[in-house]
């Protein structure tokens, strides 16, 4: 017999046959996008999650690394500076005496006589 291809048994229909027909073609063209879409984000995560295995987790590592060695630095460091206030507090104790004779120690001795 006859065969109509599905376009033209809607054609058939008039203007209502070519609105489905132009809407399942860009219905169709829609989803082709949304496919390539979605395989360029599956490649993206595949390439973001690769670059976390070869540069953030060495990254991490080699700094914890660095951290770890540092921590005897740090731990003297500490030391020094606690000895260096120390010694600024006794420092600062000492000239306040001296400024303090100075000042108020020499005025009993330079009287002369009287009240």
């Amino acid at each position: 017999m006859f065969a109509a291809t599905p376009e033209e048994v809607l054609y058939g229909y008039g203007p209502l046959g070519v609105g489905v027909v132009a809407l399942a073609y860009l219905a169709y063209k829609m989803f082709i996008i949304i496919l390539k879409d979605r395989d360029k984000a599956i490649a993206d995560r595949d390439v973001m999650i690769q670059d976390v295995f070869t540069k953030v987790l060495p990254a991490i590592s080699r700094n914890t690394d660095v951290l770890e060695g540092r921590q005897d630095l740090d731990r003297e460091l500490i030391t020094a500076v606690k000895e260096s206030n120390k010694q600024l507090e006794t420092n600062t104790k000492a000239f306040d005496e001296v400024r303090y004779a100075l000042r108020h120690g020499g005025q009993g001795n330079n009287r002369v006589g009287g009240t």
